[in-house]
């Protein structure tokens, strides 16, 4: 191996020795041409005729082959004729080693700037908005899920469960029919009204209205009121019951809210009736009120021959009440027909049929006659008074007295 060297410069680095400029000058490779003790201890990677080779230490050097040459060699440069190339002032030049050192430190560190900004593939912390591939709604894999996958899968999973699903307020004012819906939507009424159209159900405002069909369709109560059920909020006065109660026994109300009742204490049985175990009257509108109106024997007044006469009264209120009486006769000295009957006319007697009218025909002596007028019933639809009427053919004078019962039977 030849090397024409010249331009010996004095090397101002820490190592010691010169910088020297080498020429390739042939091909031959032999240990004794190159075997310059103290001039260099590196040599080029890559040699070829006319090649500069830039030395970067001359001290001590040990005899070496090309081959082992090359592991000493601070830089090669190639193709070059003359001179000595130090840096490098393109893509296409050469440089230094010195260059290359801090060229691979700035690629090292704009390489570690650009590893910094990517994530870990173990448990990685992204920033932005990161994207990546949608699922299909269904799928149960390690595969990444996005929000768009997420909704997806959350309404698809709703929709399948019939989950309840609050859909808004309707105002049923004006009757509208059902909405169009699925199981599970729910619907709250803002105005209260029917729902269903005109012949629909009653809702009042805060009623809750949820689907339990499927596809039900928008119509009518008739069509599809079976697809919904009607929640009712409003169960103010709502009637609670006590915690038990004996069975069979009539429920009453406790207290005066009209929203308790409990047990009453009366059994009731079929055609079973209890009746008052104490002493006492029914009170004014009850079933057993009694009414009754008697004129004394001794308050008696007098009676003109076959001439009907009221002899008392009673006011009786609105519904089915049972009617009798009975007629007392005082005569002077005879008669021959004694009359007495309930009617609701003054002074006249009611018909015979009526079953309120009762006569005896005999030849009377003086002295006292009393007729019993048989029960009857009367039904009224309003606050009506009754007479007890009484007559009697007789000679001399007859006066009368007597006793109008009434008892309300429901």
């Amino acid at each position: 191996m030849a090397f024409d060297y010249t331009n010996l410069y004095p090397d101002t680095s820490a190592n010691g020795g010169y910088t020297k400029s080498w020429n390739y000058t042939t091909v031959t490779d032999s240990i004794a041409t190159c075997a310059a003790s103290g001039y260099f201890n590196k040599v080029a990677t890559r040699l070829g005729i006319g090649d500069n080779i830039v030395v970067a230490r001359v001290d001590a050097f040990e005899s070496r082959t090309r081959t082992t040459l090359v592991e000493y060699a601070d830089l090669f440069v190639s193709g070059i004729s003359g001179g000595v190339v130090t840096t490098i002032a393109s893509t296409t030049g050469y440089a230094t080693t010195s260059y290359v050192d801090a060229a691979d430190a700035a690629t090292a560190a704009t390489a570690a700037a650009a590893t910094a900004l990517k994530a870990n593939i173990a448990s990685p912390t992204f920033t932005g908005v990161p994207a990546a591939p949608t699922a299909s709604p269904g799928t149960n894999t390690t595969q990444l899920a996005t929000t768009a996958f997420t909704v997806a899968e959350i309404l698809a999973r709703v929709a399948s469960l019939d989950v309840a699903v609050f859909k808004g307020v309707i105002d049923c004012s004006a009757n509208p029919n059902y909405p169009a819906a699925d199981a599970g939507w729910t619907y709250r009424v803002s105005v209260a009204g029917k729902i269903g159209g005109a012949s629909g159900t009653n809702v009042e405002a805060g009623d809750m209205m949820m689907c339990i069909t499927d596809g039900s369709a928008s119509g009518t109560q008739a069509a599809v009121g079976a697809n919904w059920d009607i929640i009712q909020a409003n169960i103010d006065g709502a009637v609670v019951g006590p915690a038990s109660a004996v069975s069979g026994r009539v429920a009453t109300f406790s207290g005066t809210s009209g929203k308790l009742i409990q047990d009453g204490g009366i059994a009731i049985s079929a055609g079973q009736y209890p009746a008052e175990p104490t002493t006492g009257s029914a009170t004014a509108g009850n079933i057993g009120e009694l009414i009754t109106s008697t004129v004394a024997r001794a308050t008696n007044t007098s009676l003109t021959s076959a001439t009907p006469k009221d002899i008392t009264t009673i006011s009786l209120t609105a519904g089915d009440w049972e009617v009798s009486g009975s007629a007392g006769f005082a005569h002077g000295t005879s008669a021959t027909i004694l009359q007495a009957g309930v009617s609701t006319t003054t002074a006249t007697l009611p018909t015979f049929d009526s079953g309120a009218r009762v006569q005896l025909i005999a030849s009377f002596a003086a002295g006292d006659d009393l007729l019993s007028v048989p029960a009857s019933r009367l039904s009224l639809n309003a606050t009506t008074t009754v007479f007890l009427v009484m007559q009697a053919t007789f000679t001399g004078t007859t006066t009368i007295y007597g006793t109008l019962r009434a008892r309300r039977v429901r």
